[in-house]
């Protein structure tokens, strides 16, 4: 509990943040740690950047005092740190061996801090001091270490490869130029790569068989899909071969579904796709002293995020080489500040920083016109993806891709502040000024087109009726857009501040009373004295 002021904060120092035993050297792990704080992440191993395990987004998912967890403000030596859009992912990550500390603001914080009704979590990174420290470390994972898991031994699949090497240094100390120039400025430097290779379980729903492949059905299907109402049945004509495929359909099968591992009894298979995240970091901080009254800082952090997704970016397919993607979330933050002492009661303070993060991604799978070049579907417009369109079967595995997908985001920020200090008051003023733009299109593009097949057959709803459409060309509906919707926000913000906290002394007495009880001797009926000696008792 702080004495200073009502805020209900956390403090985690950069001692803490290095020491504990964090699975994938995440800080932003530990704000769960926080009282008040209910942890929405969507895996007990968040990797740095936005593609998470499964093909899912990497949020920074956390309640604070139960407003949303879109709510939170993220920043980083006062510099903005998070994406506008969905407020819930990060621009830069800093390696924890650079943290000098973060704070986590609960309730109750001053007006200086704004932009978001939940919590506040600042970090501070490191600076250097006057004499030379540096640091190097390897943090290494291996699959020759654990057992296999117990999914994996049910279906019969072995242990999937795990490479994790996390490894970087740190470099801190005065700039010194002998006889020229000395102790008046220090640098911290930090530099770290990741390269991590993981794999993840995906199971289908129902593929087709390699004889359905091949036209063959088990049972009988309808080659036209016409429907009784009354027993919604299809009273069409039946086989259970077909062989006048649709051109579309045989480059489907030609470039994707002949390439795809064969079902099991069930319809189904499972396979271990191959995960990437690798990481890269330069991390710079350099601290002026001008004088006794004049101090600036000059903060440079850029990360660079290239990560393989096997299911898809968000798409999380579970299609072998389908969806694939590639993508990038580079960030950059370049932030100074300047304090001034004008008086010992006086202190002003200005700054500027500039934020900047994006997520770029791409298709790489067989989803990509370039990997499947035979499928040339008749649209009603351009597809601009670079995808083939895609199949959407009721009930089973659908095909479809993900990308290209583009996020670009700019935060430009401007701030000023004067504390003075009044007898037992303290006050603050300041502003802030933010200039914020964003360039961002949808995350599920149907400007590639997609097809719906009916699953009505003559024995009732199944996917081999809708596999039969396909084949045939039947397709029940059909949706495109004939462009990618994008958002482009350019916003602008002013915001003012004033603080007065009045310092009240409030005394506390407290009372300690002791007393003494004497029990004296009282004669029994012969006359003789009976009962404890005197005693005195403490303090009660």
């Amino acid at each position: 509990m702080g004495l200073q002021s009502p805020t209900a904060e956390g403090l985690i120092s950069g001692t803490q943040v290095r020491e504990l035993a964090i699975n994938t050297r995440s800080y932003f792990q530990l704000v769960a740690l926080q009282p008040g704080v209910s942890s929405g992440l969507d895996s007990d191993q968040p990797y740095v950047g936005v593609s998470g395990l499964n093909g899912g987004i990497n949020h920074v998912s956390f309640s604070i005092n139960g407003a949303r967890d879109s709510q939170n403000n993220w920043t980083l030596d006062g510099a903005d740190n998070v994406d506008r859009g969905s407020n819930q992912t990060l621009l830069t990550f800093p390696s924890i061996d650079s943290i000098a500390e973060f704070k986590v603001l609960r309730g109750n914080y001053d007006p200086e801090f704004g932009r978001g009704s939940g919590g506040q979590i600042n970090v501070v990174t490191r600076s250097g001091t006057s004499t030379y420290h540096g640091s190097a470390y390897e943090f290494f994972r291996n699959d020759v270490l654990p057992a296999n898991n117990f999914f994996n031994n049910l279906k019969d699949l072995s242990r999937p490869p795990l490479r994790y090497n996390n490894f970087g240094f740190t470099l801190g100390g005065p700039v010194l130029i002998p006889r020229l120039y000395t102790k008046k400025t220090f640098f911290f430097f930090s530099q770290e790569w990741r390269r991590v290779v993981n794999y993840t379980t995906f199971t289908s729903a129902e593929v087709p068989t390699r004889a359905e492949l091949q036209g063959t059905f088990a049972a009988p299907v309808c080659t036209k899909p016409i429907i009784d109402p009354a027993t919604r049945l299809c009273v069409g004509p039946t086989t259970t071969q077909i062989t006048n495929f649709d051109p579309t359909a045989a480059a489907y099968i030609k470039d994707i579904y002949s390439k795809l591992p064969a079902p099991g009894p069930d319809g189904s298979f499972s396979f271990t796709g191959r995960n990437v995240f690798n990481f890269r970091e330069e991390n710079l901080k350099v601290d002026h002293i001008f004088g006794p009254r004049l101090s600036s800082f000059f903060k440079y952090i850029h990360d660079s995020i290239p990560t393989d997704e096997p299911g898809g970016f968000v798409t999380g397919s579970s299609l072998p080489g389908v969806a694939a993607t590639r993508t990038n979330a580079p960030g950059l933050i370049v932030a100074a500040r300047i304090a001034m002492i004008v008086t010992p009661h006086f202190v002003h303070e200005f700054g500027y920083s500039y934020s900047r993060g994006a997520v770029l991604s791409q298709p790489v799978g067989l989803s990509s016109e370039v990997l499947s070049p035979d499928i040339h579907a008749n649209l009603p417009f351009t597809n601009l993806t670079g995808r083939v369109p895609d199949l959407f079967f009721k009930g089973a595995e659908f095909l479809l891709g993900s990308g290209p997908y583009r996020d670009l985001n700019m935060n430009h920020t401007v701030f000023g502040s004067a504390t003075w200090i009044i007898g037992q008051r303290s006050t603050k003023y300041g502003f802030t000024y933010h200039h914020y733009e964003k360039d961002e299109g949808s995350f599920s593009r149907t400007d590639n087109g997609r097809y719906n097949f009916v699953d009505i057959g003559p024995a009732g709803n199944s996917f081999q009726q809708q596999w039969a459409n396909f084949l045939l060309g039947n397709a029940a509906s059909f949706v495109q857009t004939n462009e990618n919707p994008t958002a482009d926000i350019h916003q602008n913000e002013f915001e003012f501040f004033a603080l007065d906290a009045i310092q009240h002394t409030v005394f506390i007495i407290s009372e300690n009373h002791t007393f003494d009880n004497y029990f004296g001797t009282f004669p029994g009926a012969d006359g003789a004295r009976s009962g404890l000696l005197p005693t005195a008792n403490g303090p009660h």
